[in-house]
């Protein structure tokens, strides 16, 4: 078995999804090396829904974007992604394919990537994570 770290390289920006319209996030793309705290990066407001128990942000959805070159000699292979942290429902997508999902925040999960990735090429991993008004406390957003 051989680990490899992922936590460099990657984007976080507003997902392309139903949840974009429902929960605006941050305005531009921005470089993130994980862990990272994608609230941080959206604007503040007193008169926020969320209130002083989220640090007055508002409720946000996030994509974590990032290639990842998967080399042919991989066939046979297994190739799992260890998602530590990410806060809340999150959903892990290859190559726009819903390769697995947690609901719970922070706790760490496993995902087979193998059925989704296309050897010999680039293949698309997409971290999608929302936050709201679900905690009793700044919970972050990443």
């Amino acid at each position: 078995m051989a680990r490899q770290s992922f936590n460099q390289g990657w984007v976080c920006r507003p997902p392309i999804s139903a949840f974009e319209a429902l929960m605006p996030a941050m305005d531009e793309p921005v470089p993130a090396t994980l862990p990272h705290d994608a609230v941080r990066d959206t604007q503040r407001s007193a008169d926020s829904a969320t209130g002083g128990a989220q640090a007055y942000y508002q409720r946000g959805a996030f994509a974590y974007v990032r290639d990842l070159d998967v080399p042919a000699d991989w066939v046979g292979k297994q190739v799992v992604l260890e998602v530590q942290g990410a806060y809340r429902h999150a959903q892990v997508f290859v190559n726009d394919e819903l390769a697995g999902n947690r609901a719970n925040g922070y706790a760490r999960f496993l995902v087979d990537l193998t059925p989704y990735l296309r050897f010999g090429e680039a293949n698309r991993l997409v971290i999608g994570t929302r936050n709201g008004l679900d905690s009793r406390w700044y919970s972050g957003g990443g």
